[in-house]
This record gives C-alpha cells, structure tokens and sequence, in this order.
C-alpha cells in the first residue's frame, strides 16, 4: 500500500509521457494500495476455509463479493455516478472490503471443535476409521443412503475418491 501511494505519481512516467494516463495511474494506484490491504485477511481467511476442506464456501463468499458487490458498484460509479476510471477500482476495493469481511466472519464463527472431529474422520486418524454413528454424530450429511455404503467392515463413505479432491490450491 505504500508503494502505492508513494509512487503514484511516477509510476506512469516509466511506461508513458501521456498526461492523461499519469493522472489515471496518479489517482488509481492509491486505491489499489487499499485493495492491497483488503487482500491480506481476505486470502488468509480463504486459506483457512478451504484447510478446513470448504472450497465451495470459499469461492461462493469469492462470487458474491466480486460478482454481487464489486461488479454492480464498479459499474454504476464508473459509467453512471461519473466517477470514472477510479470508479472502477472503488467497486474492486468493496469487493474486497466485502469479501475479507466476509471471510472473517466464516472464520470467526467456525465451531473448531467440530472441524477437528470432523478432520480426524475426514483423515481417518485416531482409530481404525469412523462408524457410520461417528459419521453421523459429526455431519450426517456424509452418510451415504442405505445400501449404498462400502463393503469395508466399518460401514462408512469412500472419502478418499480420488475424482474429488479435499484440498483446493489457489495462487493469489
């Protein structure tokens, strides 16, 4: 952020001596330092959610946030409020105003000693593998439904298939 700010003025001159473009870059790059800032708790707290192996709340938290909040507000500052060229980036720093929020709030009001039981089952640690009463006193959304279970001695779901995986990677 403080090299955004501090170099906003410059920044342009390296790649261009049109005024225009400079006062662009001049009034866009401090607001993409705050974005930056934004950036920080929102992709750590993304991290954490998808560990906990929920990458479909992480990215619908992503959706809403770039898609709902940031997009809408990106549009409607840039071509009908006038801002602008900065409007746009207004619109990227409520995305990820609304984003880390929103992300902290998922981390925030994790139950941790739910997703502890629920990664021992999910990696089978501890014992020789959960029951289908241990599945279902953790989440019984991971039963599968009758006569549809393993024939292994413990009754409980495949959850190491190898077409869907637990862990996502993301480089941001």
């Amino acid at each position: 952020m403080v090299f955004a700010c501090g170099a906003s003025t410059m920044w342009a001159r390296i790649f261009t001596p049109d005024a225009e473009i400079m006062a662009l870059t001049a009034a866009a790059l401090p607001i993409l330092g705050l974005c930056e800032l934004g950036n920080c708790p929102q992709t750590v707290a993304c991290g954490v959610v998808r560990g906990t192996a929920r990458p479909t709340t992480a990215a619908n938290v992503n959706l809403g946030a770039f898609y709902v909040v940031g997009t809408p507000v990106a549009v409607g500052l840039a071509f009908y409020v006038g801002v602008g060229f900065s409007g746009l980036w207004i619109g990227l720093l409520a995305a990820q105003i609304c984003c880390a929020g929103l992300m902290l709030y998922v981390v925030g009001t994790t139950d941790w000693d739910y997703q502890a039981r629920r990664a021992q089952m999910l990696t089978h640690s501890g014992g020789p593998g959960p029951t289908s009463e241990t599945i279902a006193a953790i989440d019984p959304s991971l039963l599968l439904p009758e006569g549809d279970a393993d024939d292994n001695e413990n009754n409980h779901q495949n959850i190491d298939n190898e077409n869907e995986p637990l862990i996502c990677i993301s480089v941001t």
